[in-house]
């Protein structure tokens, strides 16, 4: 098990006060997030035009959504860092998931034109990721507490070798 010095955890707890350091780290973030989910908004896969990039309101209706996400979610980051409550946990469990949602949204959203163009097949390919994807994360999920399992039963050991 790492201990970090000191001196660097002093460190670490300065730059997490720091009010200029949280808004660089979220209005750089939630830019970077607006801008990317923006141009998902305005992406266009036709048959016929192939990949392409049109105006479309709903790029300031994604950019907006991506910097509110975002938002949120190093709200909750920074009040979870001075709190050790389990239900301030969850909540940057919560705002993790709406990020994730409105991400992943803004990654379908652009295949409105595709389905009306190629029909089921992109349907039963995309449903086909999602079962793989879910399934490759469940057994990686499955493997870190296991091994998160494995290393509580080694300290466990140690402790009592220690103690005695």
């Amino acid at each position: 098990m790492y201990i970090a010095p000191m001196d660097q955890v002093a460190r670490e707890q300065d730059l997490a006060s720091d009010s200029l350091f949280k808004w660089i780290v979220v209005s750089s973030s939630a830019l970077a997030m607006g801008v990317t989910l923006g141009l998902l908004g305005g992406l266009i896969i036709d048959r016929d035009t192939g990949l392409s990039l049109h105006w479309h309101w709903s790029i300031v209706l994604w950019a907006a959504a991506g910097v509110s996400a975002t938002i949120y979610v190093w709200k909750t980051v920074w009040a979870a860092g001075k709190d050790e409550n389990p239900a301030t946990k969850r909540q940057v469990k919560r705002a993790s998931i709406v990020l994730v949602i409105v991400c992943l949204a803004a990654c379908v959203y652009p295949f409105r034109f595709v389905f009306s163009s190629y029909g089921s097949s992109y349907l039963i390919g995309g449903a086909t990721a999602v079962v793989v994807l879910s399934l490759a994360f469940s057994l990686i999920r499955w493997l870190v507490h296991l091994c998160e399992e494995q290393d509580r039963k080694e300290l466990a050991r140690q402790e009592r070798e220690h103690n005695h």
